[in-house]
């Protein structure tokens, strides 16, 4: 368990885990699978601590737009 209190989350549908941007570690947990924008996700660091975000891989958890129906 985290400091937070929850298990760290894998990359979400089995995309790649980035590596801290600050320091090169591996050791990265999923903090939110939505960023400030809608391609990327929020990383924490276990090694700097260091919150960032990255692109992320997969888009298959974001629900298509419906065409609308004519009629």
């Amino acid at each position: 368990m985290t400091h937070g209190g929850h298990d760290p989350v894998a990359a979400p549908s089995g995309g790649t885990v980035p590596a801290c941007p600050f320091c090169d570690s591996a050791a990265v947990e999923l903090v939110s699978p939505w960023g400030g924008q809608i391609i990327t996700a929020q990383w924490r660091c276990r090694d700097c601590r260091s919150y960032f975000e990255a692109i992320r891989d997969a888009f298959d958890d974001a629900p298509a737009p419906k065409p609308p129906v004519s009629g």
